[in-house]
């Protein structure tokens, strides 16, 4: 119970009914801009999976992702992020806030972390952070930006770039 595997869940316009909570996703999940799931997704602790949030979407546990995470459209607020592998991406217009005042932990242990959107909260890990897509673009951190030793920020020289109002 709350492990969903196999298949592609895709709420968009409407309402899909799920045997249980999800806590751990190990299928495709979708919520779209006007769809909903119920239970809702409010509890996911695991991703393993694709996972794409267009809405606004507050989760009541900390997020642990090796699969493929996508902030679309909206805010997804997480009590705190970590990242083993895969990636995670924020597209224009979309936040992921990390803690409720968007100051908790976005660990990029793995993985990537890219996009054009806004990320709140403190990152740091040994993954990859390259901002944009495609090569350009901003990625916007508002906090902490901490890039230790085995971590890589990788841009190009074609106007992308990692705007962070905290620490760098």
């Amino acid at each position: 119970a709350g492990k969903l595997t196999g298949g592609a869940w895709i709420a968009n316009g409407g309402t899909i009914t799920l045997p249980n909570a999800v806590t751990n996703n190990a299928a495709t999940i979708v919520l779209g801009a006007t769809g909903a799931f119920s239970p809702n997704l409010t509890g996911i602790a695991t991703n393993s999976g694709a996972l794409t949030i267009t809405q606004n979407l507050t989760e009541s546990t900390a997020l642990a992702n090796s699969g493929t995470a996508v902030a679309a459209a909206g805010t997804w607020r997480v009590n705190s992020y970590s990242q083993s592998a895969g990636s995670l991406t924020v597209q224009s217009g979309a936040t992921l806030k990390s803690g409720s005042t968007g100051t908790a932990a976005l660990a990029i242990n793995g993985g990537t972390l890219s996009g054009l959107g806004t990320v709140q909260g403190a990152v740091s890990g040994a993954g990859t952070v390259s901002p944009g897509t495609s090569g350009a673009g901003t990625l916007t951190v508002t906090g902490t930006y901490a890039d230790p030793a085995g971590g890589t920020l990788s841009v190009t020289a074609n106007g992308t770039q990692l705007a962070a109002s905290g620490a760098v």
